[in-house]
């Protein structure tokens, strides 16, 4: 029937469609921009129905307007039904084209009352031949009562937000902090009435309540969180608040600073060090401990007060450069060496700053939300990457170490937000880099790895030798031996580091030959799992929910029936070496016909890269690790990292799947298994293409990460359910909301 529909062209289209019906047609549209918000309070149940009939139950409804051009040339942005899932599934992609064969004219009333349509695509199809659309854009006058561009189609008061995560607030700010360099710069009047011996927050934490206006203050960033959005979808007042903190100190004490809404965008950039000039325009409260905010080391004492700015107390903040003298003492870091720490000698869970060299920077994967205490998906998403990390006792180690298999590096899990990612785009393999208050998470006791916390920020690149973590204007007092230690190991650390890199040119070059990018190699330890799939229809509904560029990982029983052994070559040249068959399978071929799953060929998605220079890794980068919507390949020089992997059959209840695995150790533990198919797999789930013609495993690729053999690892199951450690994901975006509400 689609097929029988002539071709048409928008501007013949529009005058001719009935508000709020349905009309079938074939109009060829290029997806040239995407861009993402939260339904409105007034229509979220109607969305919301229609999307849980279709088995989608999130928390929260976000649509997706697109900017498509037609074949004439003429840009407009529709709106597409959030029920095809088109955006969160990949199938729609900037550069793609679709045939949209159902569409409707939505009318709405804009603020000033006139009623204004938009297109609201409700069916389409993929074209089948996208190269025959030509991308042209010509100027054309607005469609007749067509809602502005600028408008965001569904909800026009609302707020655009980062397609990726969906949790982050995309505009620029209101209102630009004023930065300066010196002093003499700031307004001199604003000078004139501070006076740091009356003027601190030691005396406004005395007097706050009896001033007739706030006192201006000069205070030091130790501490800032990430930006927060809450989300109160039915509230047709303020559906989304937007927040973050910082711990700011001066020479009498230390008190939390909470910026509210539209003010949260100015302060996107404030960095650790920073010194802001607060010229009497906040707000002044009693101190809210529902979310503690902790520096490292602690050189004064918390006030009992917090600070609030909103946007209309910005044109009164200043920030100056963590250098310019205002009697502040800079914040203390706490680096420890890379030795120190894969030699177990830094507590789990302490807070820790590193500086060191990038050696890998693995793929960046989407992980689903879920609210905390339940297992509601909200509909965003974090982004989660592995770096690993060397410095110079790392080729201390390396010279030890010879023929051994102990690590001489850190592995990192990254969370990337919108606030960071330019930051986290330049953590470059065999560049420096600084990172700072991360988690020392461990496992029995030994070390694992690093784990961004909510107040991590990164220093890539030059700024790893910033200024800022010099540590010699601090004087500790006589008696604080502590204070001393930290202060000797920081500059202790920060020199050798800085004088390796500069006189040690040529292990660096060696350190930078070895280094890598994408795939997803991440440390074989801390493996949790956190749901089953055992049946080919949870396998199914798995595979047809599982979001574009969006990893996932589960827990299957079954039996390992056959292993292959591959060598790929820097080429990507595959070449099978061996065959081993494990386990019979089951003799009811008709509870398995139809029922195998994924290729029995290696994946190139899950291989590392690298490239002969820093400039060829940047561009490497943006195709084998960023978050990509865009259809088309891009261009960079690289070689594969050659070895060897293998893929396992594994048969579970009513299916088999073929999973694949780098990490050959696994090998000896599936030789072990010869059981009736009891044994439980730990496997990781990636979606790095849309599925195609029904088949909702295509374009997913699955890795083997552990193998828990029966009775046998008893223990260690135990020990990973009763895990006390702290989780960034365990909290969701839900660890800072809930102290306040």
């Amino acid at each position: 029937m689609e097929n029988d529909i002539e071709e048409t062209d928008l501007d013949l289209l529009w005058p001719n469609l009935q508000i709020d019906t349905q009309t079938n047609t074939r109009l060829v549209l290029g997806i040239a921009e995407i861009r993402s918000y939260l339904a409105a309070p007034a229509n979220t149940r109607f969305w919301n129905s229609r999307l849980q009939r279709k088995g989608i139950k999130h928390k929260y409804v976000f649509l997706h307007d697109v900017a498509v051009y037609t074949k004439s040339g003429r840009i407009v942005w529709v709106l597409l039904n959030p029920v095809k899932q088109g955006v969160r599934s990949g199938k729609i992609l900037i550069d793609s084209v679709i045939i949209a064969t159902s569409v409707s004219k939505h009318q709405i009333i804009s603020q000033d009352e006139s009623r204004l349509c938009y297109l609201y695509i409700q069916d389409w199809i993929q074209h089948s031949n996208p190269e025959s659309v030509t991308k042209i854009f010509r100027p054309f006058s607005p469609l007749e009562g067509y809602l502005p561009e600028n408008c965001l189609l569904a909800n026009p008061t609302g707020q655009q937000l980062c397609t990726w995560t969906l949790a982050a607030a995309i505009k620029p700010p209101s209102i630009h902090l004023q930065r300066h360099d010196s002093l003499r710069s700031i307004p001199g009047h604003i000078l004139r009435l501070y006076n740091p011996s009356v003027h601190n927050l030691k005396k406004l934490e005395s007097s706050w309540n009896t001033l007739a206006t706030p006192m201006p203050l000069c205070v030091r960033v130790i501490v800032k969180s990430k930006d927060r959005l809450i989300i109160r979808q039915e509230d047709g007042r303020k559906p989304i608040i937007m927040l973050t903190t910082l711990l700011v100190a001066d020479s009498t004490g230390m008190c939390k600073v909470t910026v509210w809404d539209d003010a949260v965008l100015s302060f996107n950039n404030i960095s650790e060090g920073d010194q802001i000039l607060l010229a009497g325009r906040y707000k002044v409260g009693h101190y809210n401990d529902r979310y503690l905010l902790e520096p490292k080391v602690r050189l004064v004492p918390r006030v009992s007060i917090e600070l609030k700015l909103n946007t209309s107390d910005l044109t009164d903040v200043f920030v100056l450069d963590h250098a310019v003298s205002l009697g502040l003492s800079p914040p203390v870091w706490k680096f420890e060496s890379v030795s120190s720490l894969v030699d177990n000698k830094v507590p789990s869970g302490r807070i820790i700053d590193l500086m060191g060299v990038v050696t890998y920077h693995g793929r960046w994967e989407r992980e689903a939300c879920i609210e905390p205490n339940t297992n509601t998906l909200t509909g965003q998403f974090w982004i989660r990457v592995w770096l690993k990390i060397v410095d110079h006792t790392s080729l201390r180690l390396q010279e030890s170490q010879q023929g051994s298999n102990e690590e001489n590096f850190v592995w990192v899990k990254m969370y990337v937000d919108l606030e960071k990612f330019s930051s986290a785009e330049g953590v470059v393999p065999g560049l420096p880099v600084v990172i700072t208050n991360l988690i020392c998470m461990s496992e029995r006791d030994d070390f694992s790895h690093l784990e961004f916390s909510t107040e991590t920020q990164i220093y890539p690149g030059d700024q790893a030798f910033s200024s800022r973590f010099h540590q010699a204007l601090i004087t500790p007092q006589e008696d604080d031996n502590i204070l001393k230690d930290v202060l000797t190991q920081n500059s202790q650390l920060i020199e050798e580091f800085r004088s390796s890199w500069n006189d040690h040119q040529e292990d660096w070059r060696q350190v930078y030959e070895v280094s890598s990018l994408g795939g997803n190699s991440l440390p074989h330890r801390q493996i949790r799992t956190t749901f089953s799939l055992n049946y080919k229809l949870e396998l199914l509904d798995f595979f047809q929910g599982l979001p574009y560029l969006t990893g996932a990982r589960v827990v299957t029983t079954g039996k390992p029936l056959q292993i292959k052994l591959f060598n790929i070559d820097s080429s990507a040249n595959i070449r099978e070496t061996e065959t081993e068959l494990l386990n019979e399978p089951s003799t009811d071929q008709n509870r398995f016909e139809g029922s195998n799953f994924l290729s029995d060929h290696p994946s190139l998605q899950n291989m590392e890269h690298r490239s002969n220079n820093y400039e060829a890794n940047i561009q490497a980068m943006k195709k084998y690790c960023f978050l990509n919507n865009i259809v088309g390949e891009v261009d960079a020089e690289t070689q594969k990292v050659p070895g060897q992997t293998m893929l396992v059959l594994i048969e579970s209840k009513d299916y088999r799947i073929w999973v694949e695995s780098s990490y050959l150790q696994l090998r000896s533990q599936l030789t072990q298994i010869k059981d009736e198919g009891n044994t439980k797999f730990c496997i990781d789930f990636f979606r790095f293409r849309a599925h195609e013609n029904g088949d909702f495993s295509c374009g997913v690729v699955a890795t083997l990460r552990k193998v828990y053999l029966p009775l046998a690892n008893q223990e260690e199951r135990e020990d990973e359910a009763n895990t006390s450690n702290f989780s960034t994901t365990q909290n969701n975006t839900m660890d800072f909301i809930r102290a306040f509400n």
